[in-house]
């Protein structure tokens, strides 16, 4: 409730700054930024300031108890990870600079200015209200464990109640910005041109942008998949390992788009090289999103299972590790390797939508895609707005947006429910 409530009245004030009082959108935008984040930090930490002591040092430089040495390891692989990834942000910038020229440049930046709209204004509230939900979530499930192992000889795991209800959350979460995303890939990537010419103008409406804004289309449904993600890997993440082991991921990744971004650039020519950044872009997504993938498939399914085996397991179980030959942890690592593969591909149906949807999804994308060709494409240098062509390819569009709607509420009602029932709780909560 309490980040709920700050997080409005940032969102107010920035608006209010944005809107009213700075001129220019540059200054105005940076302002509201610093304001946001002054308000919602002001505002969490009010309530909890008082129960905070500063750290004191006693004698011979050490430092007292009252700093928890292992929050602020963890928080210094937080910080040394967010600085990696805002390098990794850049790092298409240099790219594109280095190897294109400046209309590319320009070209990208008007992309992403319009593009990123969508991860502002749609994925990031979802994100951070998830990653928020999961941490809590987690939070409850330690508090359960740390009771049950309280009681001896205690086999019940009610924790395993409220891993079902987080995994459930999960699903319905990722499933979401999964559709989210597929409208923006099936539907927007067609419509690119007459977008342009509306918020632009005739001079940015070129055949050049109308593909690049596509692409970025196309990418965002990566890109929705690996905000969440990503956020239930930072809202249960408690060892110094897992985020150590997220970081070395996203080192990885980051080396993978530096060898392959110049590739795709100068592949795609001097015209298109912004279109091999953002294929570069959405591969590295697919990368960091299948590394979330496989730690939350680890964390539902492994974990649980591997409690409930040593829970129920013969206390002869330690000699056997005693005497564990080569082969047969070669054997163990296999059978681990194999559990890890079959636990991600149980995710992977779960979170993805029915066929029949994603079929309504791929139809619609083809329909509009030669809706643009006929409609749009013939008359771009003449596309007028208010126009029979425009009209008619926007209502299709429409239509097809409508169709899936249809289909998903046909063939998605197990996720529409537990999608009505989670809001239907949260704001019971609130009030």
């Amino acid at each position: 409730i309490l980040q709920h409530r700050s997080s409005a009245n940032s969102l107010l004030a920035k608006d209010e700054l944005f809107i009213k009082i700075i001129p220019g959108p540059i200054s105005s935008f940076g302002f509201s930024q610093c304001v946001y984040a002054a308000i919602l930090t002001t505002i969490l930490f009010k309530k909890k300031w008082k129960l905070l002591s500063p750290p004191t040092l006693l004698h011979r430089g050490k430092i007292s108890a009252n700093l928890d040495n292992s929050t602020l390891r963890l928080a210094a692989l937080f910080s040394f990870q967010s600085i990696f990834k805002h390098i990794l942000t850049e790092g298409d910038r240099i790219v594109l600079s280095t190897l294109a020229g400046s209309y590319d440049s320009g070209l990208y930046a008007m992309v992403i200015s319009y593009g990123s709209m969508a991860s502002r204004l749609l994925f990031q509230p979802i994100e951070e209200n998830g990653r928020y939900l999961f941490s809590n979530f987690h939070a409850s499930i330690l508090h359960a464990k740390q009771i049950r192992n309280t009681k001896e000889n205690s086999k019940k795991m009610p924790h395993h109640d409220l891993v079902r209800q987080l995994h459930r959350t999960y699903c319905v979460l990722v499933k979401l910005v999964i559709f989210i995303g597929l409208i923006f890939a099936s539907l927007g990537s067609n419509y690119t041109s007459v977008l342009l010419r509306l918020l632009a103008g005739k001079s940015w409406a070129t055949m050049a942008a109308a593909d690049t804004l596509s692409a970025f289309c196309m990418y965002t449904a990566i890109m929705s998949l690996n905000g969440m993600t990503e956020a239930f890997v930072y809202g249960v993440a408690q060892s110094n390992t897992d985020v150590g082991s997220l970081a070395v991921a996203h080192g990885v990744v980051g080396l993978i788009f530096y060898v392959v971004a110049p590739l795709l650039v100068l592949h795609h020519g001097s015209v298109g090289g912004t279109i091999g950044l953002i294929l570069t872009n959405g591969l590295c997504m697919a990368l960091r999103s299948l590394y979330s993938l496989d730690f939350a498939a680890k964390y539902f399914y492994i974990e649980v299972l591997n409690e409930e085996k040593r829970i129920d397991g013969d206390a002869d179980n330690k000699e056997v590790q005693k005497t564990r030959s080569f082969v047969s942890t070669l054997t163990s690592y296999t059978n681990s390797l194999h559990q890890r593969l079959t636990s991600l591909r149980k995710l992977f149906i779960e979170i993805l939508p029915r066929p029949q949807v994603i079929s309504s999804f791929l139809i619609s994308y083809k329909v509009t895609d030669l809706s643009k060709h006929h409609f749009v494409e013939k008359v771009d240098e003449s596309l007028v707005l208010m126009s029979c062509d425009t009209g008619l390819h926007v209502a299709i569009g429409i239509t097809c947006a409508f169709t899936i709607f249809c289909m998903i509420y046909r063939y998605e009602k197990e996720f529409l429910s537990s999608l009505k029932t989670m809001v239907t709780s949260s704001k019971a909560k609130v009030e």
